[in-house]
């Protein structure tokens, strides 16, 4: 009879907050709609305590009402109700926790912090790192990037910090949908085509090949605050790799290069829009 209570749906119960044997439980109770200690005991080959245990924390979650009869029987809230309660408090947990985590990383003790140069490689990361700048930010938001990087933008919890966007980007409407997503907050807004290979910053006497190593799309120069600077090369590579500071003179010259190849890329022939 076991069986019948998918491996999928305590998997999935452990992650809203229940333990094995509470999944197991619960899910019990359903399948029953009602059932004693007993029952369940012979039911999932679980310890008496185990069972006795897991029935008291399900009581206190609110997912358990316990009939008082002799002997004593069990019945589950309807599922709906459950799931609900238990989304509520996961809700309320991420609440706490993040209002906590806020005060302590506002906190932080660390003296060297800002002489630290962290490289940070793949795509999952990159963009994680990404949306964690972003979303921490107070008050600025200063950015070159391609395209690629939109989205995490769009899908970030921005605190409304002043934000100051210059995109590399070949599509006619991305202006007039960054325009309508950012409309409430201090934004200058500025979209560039992408420019050709003899428009690219390039050191004197450089290999005439390395334009086959630039790929436009990829680069990114991001200061959040004036505390921390992100930066991703504009090279060719299958997975994407950047460097993060706290370091004051990598800050500078983070925000120095954003706005030399801003003014570069601007000068270059090809359609530009500033809101």
């Amino acid at each position: 009879m076991t069986d019948k209570i998918h491996p999928a749906l305590i998997s999935a119960l452990n992650t809203l907050g229940l333990t094995t044997y509470e999944a197991k439980v619960y899910a019990a109770l359903v399948l029953y709609d009602q059932a004693g200690a007993r029952d369940l005991i012979d039911f999932l080959q679980i310890s008496k305590p185990s069972i006795y245990e897991s029935l008291q924390k399900l009581q206190d979650l609110g997912l358990v009402i316990k009939r008082y009869s002799k002997p004593a029987q069990f019945a589950p809230v309807h599922p709906e109700t459950a799931l609900r309660a238990l989304l509520e408090a996961h809700t309320h947990a991420a609440a706490v926790a993040g209002a906590e985590l806020e005060l302590l990383r506002r906190e932080n003790i660390t003296e060297d912090q800002d002489e630290a140069v962290w490289s940070v490689y793949g795509n999952a990361t990159v963009e994680h790192k990404i949306r964690d700048l972003i979303t921490g930010a107070d008050h600025q938001i200063v950015c070159v990037m391609g395209e690629r990087y939109v989205p995490i933008f769009y899908e970030a919890k921005i605190r409304r910090p002043a934000i100051s966007l210059t995109i590399i980007s070949d599509n006619p409407i991305l202006e007039q949908e960054i325009k309508e997503k950012f409309r409430s907050i201090d934004a200058t807004i500025r979209v560039i085509a992408t420019p050709g290979p003899e428009c690219m910053p390039r050191p004197p006497d450089s290999n005439p090949d390395i334009d086959q190593y630039i790929e436009i799309r990829n680069v990114l120069d991001l200061v959040v605050d004036d505390r921390e600077a992100f930066s991703i090369p504009p090279i060719r590579a299958k997975k994407l790799s950047g460097l993060h500071s706290g370091n004051k003179v990598v800050i500078m010259m983070t925000r120095d290069r954003i706005s030399g190849f801003s003014r570069h890329l601007g000068s270059c022939p090809g359609p530009s829009h500033t809101q």
